[in-house]
Formats: C-alpha cells, structure tokens, sequence
C-alpha cells in the first residue's frame, strides 16, 4: 500500500522506490523480488509483444485450476 504522497512524503518516496526497483529486469539487490523474475529466460521482440501477452493471458484463462470466472 502506498502512503499519501501528502502528509507522509519521506515514506511515499521510499515506497515508489521499492516499486520502482520490482520492475527492474535484473535488480541491482538480488533479494529484491521483481515482478519479471523469469525475464532472462525469454527474449520477445517489442514487435511481438502483444503476441506474447496475449498467449500468456491465453494460458491463465485456460487454467482449470485457477478457477477464474468468465
């Protein structure tokens, strides 16, 4: 949860930092945990990207035990 940027600005920046460090593709500090831990592994050009989110997405969808509704 992200303090207000408001009446606790000290914790606010700290908190974007943290956030801004999980969508580094390789985190400077390796006990950080990103949101891209696997990025390595897959070398998708930016032309498909979109092909590449949509077969993911297409993959969560089709997950019987994720029990996702329609």
């Amino acid at each position: 949860m992200m303090p207000n940027k408001i009446y606790e600005e000290d914790k606010f920046i700290i908190k974007c930092n943290e956030l801004k460090d999980r969508f580094r593709l390789v985190p400077e500090n390796r006990e950080v945990k990103t949101l891209f831990p696997n990025s390595h592994d897959k070398n998708v050009p930016i032309d498909g990207l979109h092909v590449f989110f949509e077969q993911t997405w297409s993959v969560i969808r089709e997950d019987k035990e994720l029990n996702l509704p329609d």
